[in-house]
């Protein structure tokens, strides 16, 4: 059972395994661990973090929360070995892990440097010059920006469970504001061994960063005027996960074969031609020998099947990058085969209408690009 971190304590929840989500390996479905906000004193958290985690920051200067930011990120640094493994599990490549580990650490610097050069090294910030408030010279008032003294709930989208949180600490902890975390069930075990690692460190006061694992609904009632929701995210579909495909089908007349006697068939020639034209925008493979490829976005995953006469795509994602991924790999598709009568129709799986891209804009694009030369 994934334990959260509450009141500076790690608490495990009491579900039970039938009741909590069960999380599973993105490549081998072996269960990671079951997911569960049940019975975890949300209230008490936000309580703790506006008594004792605001108070402590809002004690500091703009300077020294920015060193906080710098001990945070050399934290980080020390056991990202441990967040690239996991991150296995949740199916990424060792890019894509550092591409999300490696860039939370550099937002973390980033803001720190901006706030010692940007900021006083004051505990607050005064905006403008005096102002008269009276005929005479002697009855004068300064504007004073202070830290809110409420909390930052931040919920976290799947696809970035390390830099997301951290990019929310960076803002959070320069402006005096204690931050509790809500990841995204599906990576929440990496979230989980990001705050171990930040509180094992002990780099930050008491009271930040607190993170609730599982459902955090009744949470968002709890919230006051001083308080800041960071979200990213998009609605659930009715799935676990977005997935849309399409076919692309061969031009008459010609022969496409699903075997490599036939290296010349369409599908063939255009699949592994399909990963490579988008390199540029994803890491991607194509296995000559089983006709079939992958692709992995920033926001998602798509394949690809030589098969008699068409060549399958599909592409999962959350619900919010769905449509994005659509249009990228259809614009791409239509345009690289403009001289085809080419045609992508999406079919998305929870029975919702997809995207049609046909060749005509690729062939409207080509015809203004040889005009213009």
């Amino acid at each position: 059972m994934l334990q959260s971190h509450v009141q500076d304590t790690w608490v495990t929840p009491t579900a039970t395994e039938e009741s909590a989500v069960d999380v599973r390996d993105a490549v081998t479905g072996d269960l990671v661990c079951h997911v569960s906000s049940e019975d975890l004193d949300v209230e008490g958290a936000f309580a703790h973090a506006r008594r004792v985690g605001g108070p402590a920051l809002r004690d500091l200067t703009f300077h020294q929360r920015a060193a906080l930011l710098d001990a945070l990120a050399a934290a980080v640094r020390a056991r990202r070995e441990e967040l690239y493994a996991l991150s296995a599990r949740a199916g990424a490549t060792l890019t894509d892990a550092r591409y999300d580990v490696d860039g939370g650490i550099r937002v973390l610097r980033d803001y720190a440097d901006r706030a010692r050069a940007e900021l006083p090294d004051a505990p607050y910030l005064v905006e403008g010059p005096a102002e008269r408030l009276a005929r005479g010279e002697d009855f004068l008032g300064v504007h004073l920006c202070t830290p809110s003294p409420g909390l930052m709930l931040q919920v976290n989208a799947f696809s970035f469970p390390v830099w997301a949180p951290l990019e929310k600490l960076a803002q959070a902890v320069p402006a005096g504001v204690p931050g509790v975390v809500k990841p995204a069930t599906p990576t929440a075990y990496l979230t989980a061994q990001l705050v171990r690692i930040v509180t094992d460190a002990g780099v930050l006061p008491p009271g930040t960063p607190q993170m609730v694992v599982g459902s955090v609904r009744p949470a968002l009632g709890l919230l006051r005027k001083q308080d800041v929701l960071s979200f990213t995210g998009s609605p659930p579909p009715p799935g676990r996960c977005a997935r849309t495909r399409t076919s692309w089908p061969a031009p008459s007349g010609s022969t496409p074969r699903p075997t490599p006697s036939m290296p010349s068939s369409w599908p063939r020639t255009y699949g592994p031609a399909r990963p490579s034209h988008l390199g540029r925008r994803s890491e991607t493979s194509w296995d000559e020998e089983t006709g079939a490829g992958r692709l992995v976005f920033p926001n998602g995953t798509g394949s690809l099947t030589a098969t008699e006469g068409a060549l399958l795509l599909a592409v999962e994602s959350d619900a919010g990058h769905l449509a994005l991924l659509e249009d990228v790999v259809g614009r791409h598709l239509v345009r690289f085969g403009t001289k085809d009568e080419l045609v992508v129709e999406w079919h998305r799986d929870t029975g919702e209408p997809g995207t049609t891209r046909r060749n005509d804009s690729a062939r409207q694009h080509l015809d203004r690009h040889r005009s213009d030369g």
